[in-house]
């Protein structure tokens, strides 16, 4: 109604009949839509039409930083860093909030028009203290710290900061600290 242009990200039809990954996306779009800080995606709302649920977001530049890593770029030390301190910004604000992200990575970022850099896609983000959410093993293996991947409940903001270390390290050598693959 506003004629504000929106990103939809839209639940899979197959997805959406299989209980917990739409319980997992509204809590994902209904996180998103609580959330206000100049670092993360804004959530507008979360909403089914016809049988579709999807999450009405703000648009941004479609280009992950990730995006720019394959093109072959690589990130000078001080574009790298104030990446990261943008991104971190965001980790202190959701930390704030009680949540830990659990799949920061190159991917997951996007530089806007002004230059900042915007945390998006909160899909494993977890409540801090939630064994259940956050004992589930999710992220992307080059990026996520020692206990994530062993399963470890209790994750909190530390391994958020392992993840963006590793990404730190992406961005200004042109590769990921370890190689592996998900699984």
């Amino acid at each position: 109604k506003s004629g504000e242009h929106v990103a939809l990200k839209i639940l899979r039809e197959e997805f959406a009949r299989d209980r917990a990954r739409l319980e997992r996306f509204v809590a994902e779009a209904k996180m998103l839509c609580e959330l206000e800080h100049e670092g993360l995606v804004r959530g507008f709302r979360v909403a089914k039409d016809q049988g579709t649920v999807f999450l009405a977001m703000e648009l941004l530049p479609s280009e992950t930083l990730e995006d720019r890593l394959v093109a072959g770029e690589r990130f000078g030390e001080s574009e790298a860093l104030r990446a990261i301190r943008d991104v971190a910004s965001s980790l202190v604000y959701l930390r704030g909030k009680g949540i830990v992200h659990r799949d920061l990575k190159p991917g997951n970022m996007i530089r806007t028009e002004d230059g900042s850099v915007k945390l998006i896609d909160l899909g494993f983000a977890a409540r801090i203290g939630s064994v259940e959410e956050s004992s589930t093993t999710v992220g992307t293996v080059a990026y996520i710290a020692p206990e994530q991947a062993r399963g470890e409940g209790d994750l909190d903001a530390r391994a958020d900061i392992y993840s963006l270390g590793a990404t730190l390290y992406h961005l200004v050598v042109g590769e990921p600290p370890f190689a592996g693959e998900d699984n």
